[in-house]
């Protein structure tokens, strides 16, 4: 493989893996919410503040909510081992998932094989500072989330390569998807005897990394260092309750379920540094596009930007706001990430320590104001006052003095496609999905399709014929391609109405072509348009289709349908086809000097016609003696509206003989 072809099918696979953390992450964040309410309201602080909640009945809720939010944290390797080849696998997910909950067991029960082979093993109190501790009660070493990420990847490509294996008869049973666990439990029984002698090394740069970005402050971290530092010894190691815990998120986690003291080392590195851009800066960049649009335009994109606004304030998903701007502005968006940096910086200095995940109210309320003043929740709206003030003039300043086409600015704002045209489309949630696939590079263009909470994350074929143009038109958001085979198409909140919008027709197919035909309006011999001596016709300026040398004088109905143009000259008759195909039949070339002598019309405009029936009659001899061409155009003059329209015949040919097929998806 060549070393382009490595490095897309690399990029191809990070952004695939990627993916598959959202599935536990997401978990954890709802477990996360859980903890934090039951740890909040069955705190001693709590409960001296409000009496009424110490009521005994009230408490073992409140502790049983906690006891289940603590799940996600106490399993989040096991949790990974098993959604890494869930989320990338292509065949078989269900035993993949299986499989890397049977090799992430198999690996620890190795590794304490080994410990216990070299006298490593060492009692309870002493595992913490042996590097051990227990998972799903049994002794390893602490790996934390990567070893579910290991046994995840490795799980993954077994699957991958094994799942469809072919036994010889004697062995068929255990052939097939059978085989996947069993293969993956002898691999990863080698990989736990390996791992104990390599771990140190690998601990060792983890907390080499984790030294560097403590030591650099919380100014904000590239989306790839995230996991590392929520989970993994990067993000910091404590004592708690007797056990290790790593990562900046575990911890902060352990803390709230002990009711101990939240570690600021750990919260400065979570959502308290994104509160002021998420729920004050882009509500202010909202606010200052929605004054800067055209008065008549502002009903317009009022609710894209209130959409926009509840998503970041209320959740801490951002991308509707931000790319609203993203692709307009390179310096507001620099300024929105010096801003975003900054205020990680500034809420780390003022002491404030609200942790989880999102950075929206939610993580405000739930783990900044009801876990008491000791977060300093109160810092947070005041530095959000100055961050609201510095978005919204910033953004309103620069949008008028650049004259920047954000939303409601445009020179025209009206859909690109009629609420008619939409219904018709296959659409789901007012995306055209049909369009959005053809956009795409059609069914044959996608090797995968995902999403995450706000873009479909796609490997296609060929990147290069992605119509971005098109897909903007269409709704989204934005398009970001990675390399030449990775591809993500933000639409925002929607998303997974598209996602399942396109799983349908690519499920299902892409809509068959239907075909139609038109037949010969005159007897005669067929023959291309390019050969029609007249440019109009033959390159093809007015429409597609064909023409005919006639030998006959009369001249007959095409298609089915109605007359929608009769010309006073007679030289040229229009018709519309039933299925909205507009003809053009024009009598020889340049007849109409001859003002309608050597023709006779048998139909009138809005006058129904059947294939066959009689249009008019013509005197060739006429045209002839007159020196003109009598061969006859036949074309579509909506041709753009067809995917292909091609000649059926050559040669003589009867009227109504079809001459002409068209095909329409």
């Amino acid at each position: 493989m060549s070393k382009g072809k490595k490095r897309i099918a690399l990029g191809g696979f990070f952004q695939e893996l990627g993916k598959t953390f959202m599935l536990p992450v997401a978990l954890m964040a709802f477990m996360g919410l859980l903890l934090g309410l039951g740890s909040s309201f069955s705190s001693p602080t709590t409960i001296d503040t409000f009496p009424f909640l110490g009521n005994s009945i009230l408490q073992v809720v409140f502790k049983y909510m906690s006891a289940i939010g603590g799940f996600a944290f106490n399993n989040l390797a096991v949790m990974f081992a098993m959604a890494i080849p869930l989320g990338l696998a292509k065949k078989e997910k269900g035993v993949a998932a299986f499989s890397g909950f049977v090799g992430y067991m198999v690996m620890n029960l190795a590794i304490n094989f080994y410990l216990g082979l070299t006298n490593q093993l060492v009692d309870a109190d002493a595992m913490q500072k042996a590097g051990q501790s227990l998972v799903l009660g049994v002794q390893t070493i602490e790996m934390g989330v990567l070893g579910g990420i290991i046994t995840g990847i490795i799980v993954y490509n077994l699957n991958k390569k094994y799942c469809t294996i072919q036994l010889p008869d004697s062995f068929a049973f255990f052939g097939g998807a059978r085989f996947v666990p069993i293969i993956t439990s002898l691999v990863m029984a080698v990989v736990g005897i390996i791992l104990p002698i390599i771990w140190p090394v690998f601990a060792f740069l983890i907390n080499g990394v984790g030294a560097l970005i403590h030591g650099a402050g919380p100014f904000g971290l590239h989306h790839i260092l995230v996991a590392t530092i929520r989970f993994t010894q990067a993000g910091g190691t404590m004592l708690i309750d007797g056990h290790q815990v790593s990562g900046a998120l575990n911890i902060f986690y352990s803390e709230l379920q002990n009711h101990l003291p939240i570690s600021h080392s750990a919260t400065q590195f979570l959502s308290q540094g994104k509160m002021p851009t998420f729920m004050f800066g882009l509500p202010g960049a909202a606010l200052a596009m929605y004054h800067t649009a055209k008065p008549e335009n502002r009903a317009k994109i009022k609710g894209l930007l209130i959409s926009g606004f509840i998503a970041t304030f209320i959740t801490g998903i951002t991308e509707p706001i931000e790319f609203l701007f993203l692709f307009i502005s390179p310096f507001l968006w620099l300024f929105h990430v010096f801003m975003t940096g900054f205020g990680a910086l500034v809420v780390s200095l003022l002491g404030v320590n609200i942790g989880n995940t999102d950075g929206g109210v939610l993580d405000f309320l739930i783990f900044g104001v009801m876990q008491g003043t000791q977060t300093k929740w109160y810092l947070i709206p005041i530095v959000g006052i100055f961050w609201f003030l510095a978005y919204y003039f910033t953004f309103k300043k620069f949008i008028l003095w650049r004259d920047l086409k954000t939303p409601g600015r445009e020179v025209a704002t009206e859909p690109e496609y009629t609420d008619a045209e939409i219904r018709t489309s296959g659409n789901a949630g007012g995306y055209d999905i049909p369009g959005i696939l053809k956009a795409l590079g059609g069914k044959s263009n996608i090797v995968t399709l995902d999403n995450c909470i706000t873009r479909l994350r796609l490997i296609v074929k060929d990147g290069s014929i992605i119509n971005d143009e098109e897909l903007q038109k269409l709704g989204a958001l934005g398009v970001v391609h990675l390399d030449d085979t990775s591809v993500q198409v933000i639409i925002g909140t929607k998303v997974t109405t598209v996602r399942n919008g396109l799983d349908a027709l690519l499920e299902g197919g892409e809509p068959e072509a239907k075909k139609f035909q038109i037949g010969a309006p005159l007897a005669g011999k067929a023959v291309p348009l390019t050969e029609v001596p007249d440019a109009v016709f033959s390159t093809g300026m007015i429409g597609q289709g064909a023409a005919i040398q006639p030998t006959d004088g009369q001249v007959v109905a095409p298609v089915d349908g109605v007359v929608t143009t009769v010309f006073p000259t007679k030289h040229a008759i229009g018709i519309k086809a039933t299925n909205g195909m507009e003809i053009l039949i024009h009598l020889g070339i340049d007849t109409v000097k001859l003002d309608g002598k050597p023709f006779e019309t048998k139909v009138a405009v809005d006058e129904q016609v059947k294939a066959g029936d009689l249009l008019a009659t013509a005197d060739w001899q006429m045209v002839a003696d007159a020196g003109l061409a009598t061969v006859t155009p036949v074309v579509i003059t909506n041709f753009a509206e067809y995917t292909n329209v091609g000649m059926t015949a050559k040669g003589m040919v009867e009227k109504n003989t079809p001459i002409i097929e068209v095909e329409s998806a």
